[in-house]
């Protein structure tokens, strides 16, 4: 039994040593390839995004607090949060970025661009 034990230490270590090596080698060999990763594309706002999330509330009768409540900002500073936005002072995250374009049934970014070369 207690030699059945040291036989299957041993194989557990051979096994995890053969997988350092592997995994070792992976990283050596990524080192010394150029790995061509391609960035994210970049999405550009509407030039007037402020004036867009403005007069697409207004023109929907919604306060700054009614939508900051739609988009799911905190009812104590959602409002303020929204002033914010209108005045170009704080762009949205994507996430709020995508309930405002919902909420307001507008766009505010364009096409994603492409890089030069």
């Amino acid at each position: 039994m207690r030699d059945a034990l040291y036989y299957d230490l041993l194989l557990q270590h051979a096994e995890a040593k053969a997988r350092y090596v592997t995994l070792t080698k992976i990283l050596e060999d990524l080192d010394q390839e150029e790995i061509d990763l391609m960035p994210p594309p970049k999405v550009e706002l509407v030039d007037s995004f402020a004036e867009a999330i403005r007069a697409a509330r207004k023109s929907l009768g919604y306060t700054q607090e009614q939508l900051a409540k739609m988009v799911g900002l905190s009812p104590n500073g959602g409002g303020v949060m929204i002033s914010r936005y209108e005045n170009g002072l704080v762009i949205p995250s994507k996430k709020t970025m995508e309930k405002l374009e919902r909420a307001l049934y507008i766009s505010l970014h364009t096409e994603p661009v492409k890089e030069k070369d």
